[in-house]
C-alpha cells in the first residue's frame, strides 16, 4: 500500500543510524511492527492477575514418547 506521510528529517535520520537500516520504507515498517509489539506486550501485562483461579493446561510436548 502506498501512503504519503510527513516525517521529521532528523527523527528519520536518527532512526536509520540507530537501527542500521538505510531504507526509509524498511525503517517505517520496523517502527510500526515495534509499536504493535510494545502495545501487545502492555496489553498482556495488564491482564496479569485477572484470573487467579485459572488452572494451567498440561504442557504440549509434541509427539508421545515411545
Amino acid at each position: 500500500m502506498k501512503t504519503t506521510v510527513t516525517i521529521d528529517n532528523q527523527l528519520l535520520k536518527d532512526a536509520k543510524e540507530i537501527s542500521g537500516i538505510s531504507d526509509t520504507e524498511e525503517v517505517v515498517e520496523a517502527a510500526l511492527k515495534e509499536l504493535m509489539h510494545r502495545d501487545a506486550s502492555r496489553y498482556l501485562a495488564s491482564l496479569g492477575g485477572t484470573m487467579p483461579d485459572l488452572e494451567y493446561p498440561p504442557r504440549y510436548r509434541g509427539m508421545a514418547e515411545e
